[in-house]
């Protein structure tokens, strides 16, 4: 199973870099690298979309040429657990995405709580406006979102497995930390 992984990372980290090269004529002077030495897509301007993956268990973030290489990035490298959308309606095509990725599948008991992020990941607080945690792969999370860090805060106040409209929740644009079950 490790060797799979070392093969999907390996995989991913070509795609990446001939995706840069193939995309923008070559290695633009936007790209940057990892301290593992693999090629990452730094945030271009403001308007466009920014598909990552963040790593759970070190923090890294990843950027990546499209939402789906990101979801392919995310399942070769761990549990993708649950998309965050900075658009309503999963928008995926003009709107930035962030797959968060755990080591392990949350458990089927809300009782206990499986993850916890007393911060977003950089770049995404106050950023939130739908999310999902129906990943097609077998997952089964939920996420619980309040208004400041450290779980401080009242927004949406309940568990959300999809919503497309974090404004119903009153929680649009205000989750600063996070908690997956």
């Amino acid at each position: 199973m490790n060797g799979l992984r070392v093969v999907g990372r390996a995989c991913a980290v070509l795609i990446l870099a001939a995706g840069a090269i193939v995309c923008g004529g070559g290695p633009s002077p936007a790209a940057t690298t990892t301290a593992a030495g693999a090629p990452t897509l730094a945030a271009p301007a403001a308007s466009a979309a920014v598909h990552s993956t963040y790593f759970s268990w070190n923090g890294e973030m990843w950027g990546h040429i499209s939402f789906a290489e990101s979801l392919r990035f995310a399942n070769a490298n761990g549990y993708a657990v649950a998309v965050f959308y900075d658009g309503l309606g999963y928008n995926n095509t003009t709107g930035s995405t962030l797959v968060i990725v755990t080591p392990e599948d949350c458990t089927l008991s809300s009782s206990n709580k499986d993850w916890r992020f007393s911060q977003m990941p950089n770049g995404w607080n106050d950023r939130v406006s739908s999310v999902t945690t129906q990943m097609g792969n077998g997952t089964h999370c939920d996420v619980w979102f309040s208004s400041d860090i450290n779980f401080e805060g009242e927004c949406g106040n309940r568990w959300i497995h999809m919503q497309a409209d974090l404004r119903k929740d009153g929680c649009q644009n205000r989750a600063s930390s996070f908690e997956l079950t």
